[in-house]
């Protein structure tokens, strides 16, 4: 019974390894993931902000600024 046991744990054990290091990668692959979204958005927003300020100040200068 004791080795049937020993056994059983053999042939499981590589299967749950796997399973929890693809676990891991998934996890961390989010996290990454997300904090790289938030870094482009940010990037995103302030590049949109200077060529709002770019857009005004040619406005100004043609003289076509709509207010």
């Amino acid at each position: 019974m004791v080795k049937l046991f020993i056994d059983l744990i053999v042939a499981i054990l590589p299967a749950v390894i796997i399973v929890g290091i693809f676990a891991w990668f998934l996890k961390n692959h989010g996290k990454n993931h997300q904090n790289f979204q938030l870094k482009y958005l940010d990037a995103m927003k302030a590049q949109n902000e200077n060529l709002e300020r770019i857009a005004k100040a040619l406005e100004q200068k043609n003289g076509t600024d709509v207010k």
